[in-house]
Order: C-alpha cells, then sequence, then structure tokens
C-alpha cells in the first residue's frame, strides 16, 4: 500500500478540498485503501477503519484531529473525527451532502446541515461551526441560499472506471464543492455542477455571486482570495480558463494560460498557481482486433463505428502571477488518464494523484475476467484495474516518487 511516506509532508495547502491549515507538531498524512481510511505517519500506519464499506467524502486534519465525513448503509452522511490516532466517532451526525465541511483557522469544524427550510420558495441552509471534542455543541453562524442547488440537472454518469476514480478524487465531473471560512464570510458553491461560487457577508448577511460561470475554487493560504476556472457548459467549445478573485473587492482577474486548466492549487506563499491539464488527444487506447471484438457490443454505435477510447494530454503547470510565466513541471506517460488531487509540500514539492488509463481494464474484458453484461455488481472489479498511484515530484530535480498505489483521497500532512 504505501511505499514511501517522504517526512518533508509537514505543510500543505490542499485541493480538493481546499483547506489551509498552519503546521502542527504531529505528522499524520490519510488516504483509502480497500475500503478504509489509514493514517500514515514516519512510525507507523494505523488502520481507523474496520469495516471496508468505504462510501468517504472529505478528509481533513488540524493538529492531532483528523476529521472526515462518511455515508452510512442509511445514506446519512455523518462527519467523524479521531484524535491522537485513537477510534473514530460520529462528531455530527446527518450533513449536508452538498456542502463539504472544513477546519475554520481557530481549528473548528464548519459544516452545513442536512435539513434546508423553505421561505418564500427559498431553500435556507443553516452553516454550524462545533469544536472538534466530544460532546461539544454547534453554533450557527450563518444562513446561505441554497435554492440553486435544489435545481436538478446534475444526473448523468460514465460507464468507464477511470472516469469513477478522476470524479472520487477531483468531484463529480472534475469539479467540486466549496464550503470555507474566511474574513469576508463563507465561501459557498452555489449550484450542483460546482460551476458557480458565492460569498457570504455574516454582518451584512448579503450574497454576491463570484465572477461568471467562476468554480472549482481553491481559498489562498491567507484566505483572501480565490483561484478557480471559468467555464459555461452550454457553450462547451469555449476552454475553461484560470480566474482568480479578491474576496474583500470581489475584483475578478482572468488569466490567460498555456493549457485548458483543470485543477488548480496556490503556492504556499500565493505568489504561483499550480493547474493540471487533461485533454483528450486524437489518437486513441491500443486495442488488439480481439479486444475490440470485446468492447463493441458495449460501446459500438452501429456498424464498424467503434473507434475506441481516446488517450489523454496529462500535465502540471505553474502560472507566476507576477511574471506571467507558464511553465511546465510535469508531464505524464501517455498511459495516465488524469490527475485527480494536487498538493503543494513547501516551495519545492508536489504530491498528487493519478489515474491509469484503460489498458487494463480492456485487457480484461477481453480475457473474461470482466462481464460487462453481468446483472452483478462489478465495480470492484473495474476499478482495481485502474488503482489510483500517489506520486511526489521535487521540482528542483525533476525527481519523481511513488508514495503508493491503490490509495484513494490521500491527504498529506499540513
Amino acid at each position: 500500500m504505501l511505499k514511501r511516506l517522504a517526512l518533508s509532508l509537514l505543510m500543505c495547502v490542499g485541493l480538493l478540498p481546499f483547506w489551509s491549515i498552519s503546521a502542527q507538531e504531529a505528522v499524520y498524512s490519510s488516504g483509502v485503501t480497500d475500503g478504509n481510511l489509514y493514517l500514515y505517519t514516519p512510525a507507523e500506519t494505523i488502520q481507523l477503519t474496520q469495516d471496508g464499506q468505504g462510501n468517504f467524502g472529505g478528509i481533513a486534519r488540524y493538529g492531532n484531529v483528523v476529521a472526515f465525513s462518511r455515508m452510512d448503509s442509511d445514506g446519512v452522511q455523518n462527519l467523524w473525527i479521531s484524535v491522537d490516532g485513537k477510534t473514530p466517532f460520529v462528531l455530527v451526525s446527518d450533513l449536508d451532502a452538498f456542502y463539504p465541511f472544513a477546519f475554520t483557522p481557530e481549528g473548528n469544524l464548519l459544516f452545513a446541515t442536512n435539513t434546508a427550510a423553505v421561505n418564500d420558495s427559498q431553500f435556507i441552509t443553516d452553516v454550524l461551526t462545533i469544536a472538534p471534542e466530544a460532546g461539544a455543541a454547534p453554533q450557527l453562524i450563518g444562513q446561505i441560499d441554497s435554492t440553486i442547488a435544489m435545481i436538478g440537472g446534475c444526473g448523468g454518469g460514465s460507464p468507464l472506471p477511470t472516469d469513477w476514480q478522476y470524479w472520487n478524487e477531483a468531484g463529480f465531473g472534475g469539479r467540486h464543492h466549496t464550503l470555507a471560512q474566511t474574513p469576508f464570510g463563507i465561501v459557498y458553491t452555489l449550484d450542483c455542477t460546482g460551476g458557480r461560487t458565492a460569498l457570504l457577508n455574516l454582518e451584512t448577511n448579503a450574497m454576491t455571486q463570484l465572477g461568471v460561470n467562476f468554480g472549482n475554487v481553491a481559498l489562498s493560504p491567507d484566505q483572501a482570495h480565490l483561484v478557480g476556472t471559468v467555464f459555461d457548459s452550454s457553450t462547451p467549445e469555449i476552454p475553461k480558463k484560470l480566474a482568480v478573485v479578491d474576496l474583500q473587492t470581489t475584483e475578478f482577474r482572468l488569466i490567460e494560460t498555456e493549457a485548458t486548466p483543470d485543477q488548480v492549487v496556490w503556492s504556499p506563499d500565493a505568489d504561483a498557481i499550480f493547474y493540471t491539464v487533461y485533454e483528450a488527444l486524437p489518437e486513441s487506447v491500443p486495442m488488439t482486433e480481439v479486444e475490440q471484438e470485446a468492447l463493441t457490443p458495449f460501446f459500438g454505435a452501429g456498424e464498424g463505428a467503434f473507434v475506441g477510447f481516446p488517450l489523454y494530454q496529462v500535465q502540471i503547470r505553474r502560472y507566476d502571477l507576477a511574471t506571467n510565466a507558464d511553465d511546465l513541471s510535469y508531464t505524464a506517460p501517455e498511459d495516465v488518464a488524469s490527475i485527480g488531487r494536487l498538493f503543494v509540500v513547501d516551495e519545492g514539492k508536489l504530491i498528487f494523484s493519478q489515474i491509469p488509463n484503460l489498458q487494463n481494464w480492456i485487457a480484461a474484458i477481453a480475457a473474461g475476467q470482466i462481464d460487462l453484461s453481468s446483472t452483478e455488481d462489478t465495480t470492484a472489479q473495474q476499478l482495481a484495474t485502474v488503482p489510483v498511484q500517489v506520486l511526489q515530484l521535487d521540482l528542483d530535480t525533476g525527481e519523481l516518487t511513488e508514495i503508493g498505489e491503490g490509495i484513494n483521497l490521500f491527504t498529506p500532512a499540513p
């Protein structure tokens, strides 16, 4: 599982979800393998859950506290915490699954309730904080208009396990939701696609939509700016753009980049932005005649119409906000489908999760190891053909180190 955990995982700014957390003494990184949550320290690996049921949402850490959300067998989203690596317990029941949770700068947990009160055809959702300790009482700090979030339009899916892994790592459709407390109010996602973002002023209760079609955001380390992407699903021929918003003035800055941005994260001193690239290429995943024959009944569109699955250009780039330099930091090999999570570990190292392309999945179907026509659930078998790999990149030397394989939602210690 975990091949190497570098001791340099002492500080990071996380992507997806986005938290900016000060360095603490304990060193706990975390991730999900075979449906269970683990903590990784330089001395040991600690298994926090024992049932292998999965259904994990966000994972975050502050000091010696690890928090995670998880859906139970009744479909209820709960917020759990573990202190000092000990047995986790439920801190809050029935979270609103639309909004993530996050640590506040003071170390409390910010979350939204699952019940939205209807007021003049508006849905109003409570936002609360709670201390991460047994018996703590939640405190209401504000209410957000969640009307748009209640509207449908987020249906759909994919038959490909590469997409399932990518969405699990990066958010459905590659765009996550946000809920974060800043000195200027609560930043939150407006719609189910993660494509719009708002700021609620807690003093005036005024809501301001930030930019236009501005989503998939990351909060800067000083909590004064957001970086995200601008994307309008009604005009998909126009590629996504990188953008920055000043939360104090709500000034919106559109940034021209060398490539189309996907996932984004700040550098620790906020002088640069790292972004991933995820673009389909004209070439397809190589397939033998036997493999194409095995896949055609499921993905063919008529007589000889099945052409295959695309390869992707997958990169990490660094955009300097002062000089506008846009430099390539990493290019993945062609058997990689996407990058899911991205973290900056000090100024010299990146940690990211990487999803392989469909080669092994195609081979398993052709060999009869996976039957797509089966009435049984083959999700686990299909996901096993595209295990998430967690890597560390040294930006100074270009050295690439594998942290582990088969780890979902890997979250380095801040």
